[in-house]
């Protein structure tokens, strides 16, 4: 038998960020484990729904379960979570040559490898969010957690923002895929965080095409309102809406032409 001692997980202390690098690091770590975490807790909430007494139905306020499974998987993570994000940590300082806090365990070879993907994409343009593999993630996380095709996740994004994770349109409107605060605190989440912000991006859009029944009336809603389509019909007269739905549309099917 080995005679090291087991060290539990997350047993080690929260680190203290202090320098910008950290900072980033820290929060990256974060973010990945709250992806970790809502994929693992929305599996426990369709492996429990499969033995309740309303399998094959339609769960009430589904929305609302999402949301709240989500609120808690971030919640989790930046209460320790299962201790990825402590573990994730100092390997990305290290792949930026920064100290490593001493009171800080390195983590097994797999799990820094896969933080540094994720890692690596935040070293690029900190306001670029299309082109990073970290965004990817969120994207592809999105599309599962939605149902939604991640082509037409990533087209709003172009659409919206441009891929930009930190803008903000003259409404007010932020992030990747321009959540409104409202709408933002409605789904709860973070406007100003781009995971979260496309994760509720794209929980509004697909509980758009649940109520009207297509992408392009979805669109429609998302850029104009659900009630301009509801009193119109179907896409409001609206140039600017016209125009939008249109741009999104091809840039989807591009992107579906394109990708592998």
């Amino acid at each position: 038998m080995s005679n090291l001692q087991s060290t539990p997980i997350g047993a080690a202390a929260d680190p203290k960020p202090t320098t910008a690098a950290q900072k980033k690091a820290w929060k990256a770590s974060q973010d990945f484990e709250a992806i970790l975490l809502r994929q693992i807790f929305q599996s426990m909430r369709k492996s429990t729904s499969i033995l309740s007494e309303t399998d094959g139905e339609e769960e009430p306020n589904s929305q609302m379960v999402d949301m709240a499974w989500d609120g808690l998987a971030n919640q989790v993570s930046k209460s320790g979570g299962f201790g990825l994000a402590k573990f994730l940590y100092p390997q990305l300082l290290g792949q930026q040559g920064a100290t490593i806090p001493s009171n800080l365990e390195s983590p097994p070879v797999s799990a820094a490898a896969t933080a540094s993907v994720a890692y690596r994409a935040t070293q690029a343009d900190p306001k670029t969010a299309s082109g990073s593999r970290s965004m990817d993630l969120a994207i592809h996380q999105a599309a599962a957690d939605s149902g939604l095709d991640p082509a037409l996740i990533r087209a709003v994004i172009q659409t919206e923002s441009g891929g930009n994770a930190s803008a903000l349109s003259p409404k007010g409107a932020v992030g990747p895929m321009q959540l409104m605060p409202k709408t933002a605190s409605d789904l709860g989440v973070d406007a100003h965080d781009p995971v979260q912000n496309i994760l509720g991006g794209s929980r509004y859009l697909a509980s758009l095409k649940k109520q009207f029944g297509n992408d392009d009336l979805a669109l429609a809603a998302y850029n104009a309102g659900p009630g301009a389509v509801t009193q119109h019909g179907g896409i409001p007269p609206y140039p600017e809406t016209q125009a939008y739905v249109r741009k999104v549309l091809q840039a989807r099917d591009t992107l579906k032409r394109s990708s592998p």
